[in-house]
């Protein structure tokens, strides 16, 4: 699913716009009046642009690194760059237990195809800058911290517990967790079978902001026109789910997408809707 947004214009909110206002009415006429920039509310926003692009700078930084690896593995037969990518990049049950608690984070920023690559990073700049106008840089860095941490170590104990479920003659339907080449001399990549992606952190973002504007439209690829947030994001949480139990698309982390988007949700319900009270407009949760 590739989701884009323009930036956020939400009915009774402040249009989002970086330049300066000359007028700063105060709290108290917050209610009575439906535009006003974003400057009124939260002040200028010079992080909505850069927090997203670093994040977005680093994430291409990483996956060249991966390429390199894959050339490097596949021609020249070295495999100590994809090691050290698999070993400090990649969420899998091996690092965990080898005490590379540090991939629960760095997983986020690591991507091995450039279609997966692309989604992540078109949806982080749309919803990264909406987030950090409507939450401010703290809330968005939260945000993108606890969806994408949990939602790599929701899988990941979830993978731990089915293997103590299974008989150990069927430990050999798990992978195997380490790097490997396919065996089509067509396509000589490394295949991960480890956890990779900001999937889970972007769907943090986007499900705080759905739980403040429910009615906001996103555009879906290929879906010629907006729809409401709320129903392309329980679409979107239903189809993961149903692809769960029916094995759907197994290459997808389904259970980190429902949890990078509980997280989301579950920090709009606990923190984010207190300190955005004062907003009373239509499609707005209270």
């Amino acid at each position: 699913m590739q989701l884009a947004q323009s930036m956020p214009s939400f009915p009774g909110l402040p249009r989002p716009s970086l330049t300066k206002s000359s007028h700063n009415p105060p709290l108290t006429n917050i209610t009575r009046r439906r535009t006003y920039t974003t400057t009124t509310l939260y002040g200028e926003r010079p992080a909505a642009k850069l927090l997203p692009g670093a994040l977005i700078a680093t994430c291409i930084s990483v996956f060249a690194y991966s390429q390199y690896a894959q050339q490097q593995l596949a021609s020249a037969k070295n495999p100590r760059p994809a090691s050290l990518l698999q070993e400090n990049f990649v969420l899998s049950v091996e690092n965990i237990r080898a005490g590379r608690y540090w991939t629960l984070l760095t997983h986020t920023i690591t991507h091995v195809t450039p279609i997966h690559l692309l989604v992540n990073m078109v949806a982080l700049w749309s919803f990264g800058q909406s987030s950090i106008i409507l939450f401010g840089p703290g809330t968005f860095i939260a945000l993108w911290l606890g969806a994408g941490v949990v939602g790599g170590a929701v899988p990941i104990a979830y993978q731990i517990y089915q293997e103590q479920q299974r008989p150990r003659s069927a430990s050999s339907d798990f992978r195997t967790w380490r790097p490997r080449v396919s065996s089509d001399p067509r396509d000589q990549r490394v295949l991960y079978s480890g956890a990779v992606g900001a999937s889970a952190a972007v769907l943090g973002l986007i499900a705080a902001q759905t739980c403040f504007a429910p009615r906001h439209g996103i555009m879906i690829f290929p879906i010629p026109f907006a729809l409401p947030s709320f129903v392309a994001v329980g679409a979107f949480a239903a189809f993961s789910a149903a692809a769960m139990e029916y094995g759907w698309l197994p290459g997808w982390g389904h259970l980190a997408h429902l949890s990078g988007m509980g997280v989301g949700g579950l920090m709009y319900l606990v923190v984010l809707r207190r300190r955005y009270s004062i907003f009373r407009g239509p499609g707005r949760w209270r």
